[in-house]
């Protein structure tokens, strides 16, 4: 669902019989063209919709028909326009196979391409396919979800990811980092994530044993089950911070919807207290460098408390002293670096300093 109460999904009507669909804010449904160039009469009985946002762009899926019967990742400008086919990362084996997932308000789409016999999550933007890789030491990756800020989520075989990428530079490679996954579980999965870079998902076997998971500042929070339950699993998350998702919530095995709202946490800064974040790549000398962040407040009310600057996804806390809050890493990693203000969230747009 976007802000306007629009949405999109998908309704399936029997084996191999499925059609994407956008609902308007008053609830009526549309079923959604088919994908451009195929088969009208096959093609409108084989779309997807998996993701919809604030312009009422829906990304998703569409099936060609006979003699090959690939599915196409595909982009739909609105409820009455074709989709836009968005191509494949390269041959699949045994078949092509690409299907999109999410969509932010750049148009830029995320999702899964098969590269021979195995899947890659992939990001498209501007008419460019371009594949996110997997982690070191993994042939596999999915992507289930993009903000607006640069961030996508995925996984990469058992293990939950985020990739960094520049919104407004598409020379720049994603990177990837895994997420930590909860004590006591093996496995994690990713499903969405807000504009403040949290990620929910769930950890262990969905409808067995899952719990829902909150991934925020680089830490996994267990969001437990229902007393009652045995498992749940969250979906999706809003910029309030809003989780919703499914689970049981006694011995009967019955779904239920679940909504969990959580602590912002942190020094609890406002704002409208913040002056500006600067940040910048300083020459040392003899080849070195240092990446520098400094954050300036409106005054020193809030001196002693902690902020949380990010660089590269990894979260580190700064403790305010007067109204100045500063971190310096020395001899960082040559190229650029994105730096963000976390905590609190939402107050600045992200930075990338290039240290070269």
């Amino acid at each position: 669902m976007n802000e306007s109460r629009e949405m999109g999904g998908t309704e399936v009507y029997g084996d191999n019989v499925y059609q994407g669909i956008y609902w308007n804010p008053a609830g009526d449904a549309f079923v959604l063209p088919p994908l451009s160039g195929v088969d009208p009469d096959y093609g409108v009985l084989h779309t997807k919709a998996h993701g919809i946002n604030n312009q009422g762009q829906l990304a998703g899926a569409g099936k060609e028909g006979e003699p090959n019967f690939f599915t196409h990742a595909a982009l739909w400008p609105n409820k009455d326009t074709e989709a836009i086919d968005l191509g494949f990362l390269g041959q699949g084996n045994p078949l092509n196979y690409s299907e999109a997932y999410g969509v932010n308000n750049l148009s830029h789409v995320v999702g899964n391409s098969a590269i021979g016999s195995f899947i890659h999550g992939f990001l498209w933007r501007n008419g460019q396919m371009t594949d996110l890789g997997a982690l070191s030491g993994q042939v596999v990756s999915e992507a289930s979800a993009i903000n607006n800020t640069g961030l996508i989520a995925g996984k990469s075989n058992i293990f939950p990811v985020v990739w960094e990428y520049d919104p407004s530079n598409p020379g720049r490679a994603p990177r990837i980092q895994q997420l930590p996954i909860p004590v006591g579980f093996f496995s994690a999965t990713t499903t969405a994530i807000n504009d403040s870079g949290d990620v929910v998902g769930y950890a262990g076997s969905p409808n067995i044993d899952s719990h829902a998971v909150l991934w925020r500042d680089g830490v996994a929070i267990d969001l437990g089950v229902w007393p009652g339950g045995h498992y749940s699993v969250a979906n999706g998350i809003n910029n309030l911070g809003q989780i919703v998702g499914t689970g049981t919530v006694s011995g009967n095995n019955l779904d239920h919807a679940l909504m969990w709202t959580v602590d912002g946490g942190g020094g609890g800064i406002p704002c409208q207290d913040l002056v500006s974040f600067q940040t910048r790549c300083k020459s040392t000398g003899g080849g070195g460098h240092k990446l520098q962040a400094k954050l300036i407040l409106t005054n020193t009310s809030h001196s002693g408390e902690q902020v949380t600057i990010t660089v590269d996804g990894n979260p580190r806390s700064v403790t305010v002293n007067g109204n100045k809050a500063q971190l310096s890493i020395n001899n960082p990693q040559p190229g650029e670096h994105t730096v963000r203000l976390t905590d609190p969230a939402d107050c600045f747009p992200p930075a990338t300093p290039s240290c070269n």
